[in-house]
């Protein structure tokens, strides 16, 4: 058995999450923000240019405030759906996804997987980079990857290009994809 929760403070993306969840009955859909602290009610950005890019915090130059998001914790949403554990955390949460994983280290909460999207162009308007999420998660013992895809511009196609351990390399300065942490090493080594 397993049950998803998808998180989509965007209205205008929540149809999407909703479909799934009227789809599935396990997928489960909530509105809120994931952030290191619940209950506050913070801005909602949004980019004309990137609609697929939007979050709590402000990246991109044309990001503008657009609305308002709820905000939720890691450790209160599994309360709320009565879980002790988790197999996989997939985020995509720009500007965010780096006070959640504190925030989970400090809950005890540790899931088997956790998949992180990053974009290395927004490194520097967020404070923080791959690396400092590589070596965040190796201090809590996770064993990590980096899957990355070719940088687009001009609105290319999205090409995939290459996936190996951190310690080896970085991601390209236009780098973007996941970075992919587990609790047991599964052979990262080997790549």
């Amino acid at each position: 058995d397993w049950e998803m929760l998808i998180l989509e403070p965007d209205v205008q993306r929540q149809a999407d999450a909703a479909a799934l969840a009227e789809k599935y009955p396990q997928v489960f859909m909530d509105g809120r923000a994931l952030e290191r602290v619940a209950g506050k009610h913070v801005p909602l950005y949004i980019s004309e240019a990137e609609p697929e890019h939007g979050g709590i915090r402000s990246f991109l130059p044309d990001h503008h405030a657009d609305g308002v998001a709820l905000t939720t914790s890691v450790g209160e949403l599994c309360q709320g759906q009565g879980w002790d554990a988790v197999d996989l955390l997939s985020m995509n949460a720009p500007g965010v996804d780096k006070d959640i994983l504190e925030h989970l280290a400090l809950s005890g909460l540790r899931p088997r997987v956790i998949s992180c999207a990053f974009n290395e162009s927004w490194a520097q308007q967020l404070g923080y980079g791959v690396p400092e999420l590589v070596a965040l998660l190796q201090r809590w013992g996770y064993s990590t990857l980096i899957s990355e895809w070719h940088p687009r511009y001009d609105g290319g196609e999205r090409c995939w290009h290459r996936l190996y351990a951190p310690s080896r390399q970085l991601p390209a300065a236009g780098g973007w994809g996941h970075l992919i942490a587990t609790l047991s090493e599964p052979g990262f080594a080997r790549l």
